[in-house]
């Protein structure tokens, strides 16, 4: 992957792998555009945005061990 991409780049990127956890990212981003789309109907803004590869971090409720159980799961990085 990229080091920096554009927010379609990552989609193609995703949907390549057409694993179901990719199927759920990509509803999400779909969610996304349609923020998006929301925003500039009504506020006639854009959302400008960009992915990057950083390290996983740990939430506020959830721990280093959780992420690297769910990245057990998850389908190999290419």
């Amino acid at each position: 992957m990229k080091e920096e991409m554009t927010l379609k780049e990552f989609v193609e990127n995703v949907s390549k792998q057409s694993s179901f956890g990719s199927l759920g990212v990509i509803s999400k981003l779909i969610e996304l555009e349609a923020i998006d789309n929301y925003l500039n109907m009504m506020w006639g803004v854009e959302l400008d945005i960009k992915v990057k590869v950083t390290e996983k971090r740990e939430g506020r409720f959830y721990g280093k061990s959780a992420i690297e159980a769910v990245d057990k799961e998850a389908p190999e990085k290419k």
